[in-house]
């Protein structure tokens, strides 16, 4: 995230020789900009949106000053309150203020939540768990549902993996994976979905039409998997431009792909695990395939059968 904090400096060379830093901002007292660094709380237990802001002074080449005014504050990008570790002096305290208000408040707080929700994933998905028979039917997972509770676009809410603008039409995205760690498969599947305004002045989006669109990780190419009836875009070109408005989407689908087999294999050793310490299978919920091969729900055959015996012991 780079943001020039005055119009007059944005190819200023020090965003080119620090990559890391979010903007510049030229204070009205010093000769040299400042380069701006944010960074967010870091604890992976902490739900706070504090962010840490550093002011370092650079010269025209770009390079750090040594002997430069530097400050360094946390502010909360709720309130805009600030604090620091210590009690800065008057022209420090001038310096954060003036940072302060020229970062944009919904940069700041769109930068604080976004890592927020990602400290809230890492949480879910180090405990989550995919049932038994999704794994061995081979039925392809949301990595958002299991990152946000079952939130995703694939399970009806409003979690999506990203958005593109395609010929004057707006598309969410969600991906999905094989978690069977069985299976060596390096698919990804990507679910698009067409929102509009019904009416002109209405912000509230509405589903138009749907698809999916597969692809491999070891491949360039992309297959239409189906589309809605309705569904009259060139679907792939659609996700190509959305794959290639991020240069590191590939990478992300990778990590996404083996988080997913990850949390595959953990269910399957946790129901082994189970399975040993009670002697008894996995238990299947009552609208899973049977466990005994039929074809039908659990409900409609083994279950019901044990069910019929119950009754004509009693």
């Amino acid at each position: 995230m780079q943001f020039s904090l005055r119009k007059e400096i944005p190819d200023h060379p020090a965003m080119a020789a620090h990559p890391a830093a979010a903007g510049l901002l030229q204070a009205a007292t010093l000769k040299y900009p400042l380069m701006v660094s944010l960074r967010c709380c870091a604890e992976p237990d902490c739900d706070c949106l504090d962010v840490e802001f550093t002011l370092r002074e650079v010269d025209s080449t770009g390079q750090l000053r040594p002997m430069g005014p530097a400050a360094r504050a946390w502010i909360d990008p709720e309130t805009g309150q600030l604090r620091s570790d210590g009690e800065p002096g008057a022209a420090q305290r001038m310096l954060l203020h003036e940072a302060a208000n020229a970062i944009p408040a919904d940069t700041l707080l769109l930068f604080a939540t976004n890592n927020l929700v990602g400290k809230q994933a890492k949480r879910r998905l180090a405990t989550a768990a995919i049932p038994v028979q999704k794994l061995r039917d081979k039925t392809i997972v949301s990595w958002l549902d299991l990152a946000t509770g079952g939130r995703s676009l694939h399970s009806g809410g409003s979690a999506l993996c990203g958005s593109v603008r395609h010929e004057g039409r707006t598309w969410w995205f969600d991906l999905l994976y094989c978690a069977n760690p069985d299976c060596d498969c390096d698919k990804f599947h990507v679910e698009g979905y067409e929102m509009r305004q019904p009416t002109e002045g209405d912000d509230t989006a509405v589903l138009a039409q749907s698809f999916m669109v597969d692809g491999s990780l070891a491949r360039d190419g992309l297959t239409v998997g189906w589309r809605s009836d309705n569904c009259d875009a060139d679907v792939v070109e659609v996700v190509r431009a959305w794959l290639a408005e991020e240069p590191d989407q590939r990478a992300m689908i990778a990590q996404q792909s083996r988080e997913v087999k990850a949390i595959g294999e953990r269910s399957l050793q946790q129901a082994e695990a189970l399975q040993a310490a009670t002697g008894r299978r996995h238990a299947t919920s009552r609208n899973q395939a049977c466990p005994c091969g039929s074809g039908k729900k659990y409900k409609r055959c083994c279950l019901q059968k044990a069910g019929k015996k119950r009754t004509e012991r009693a």
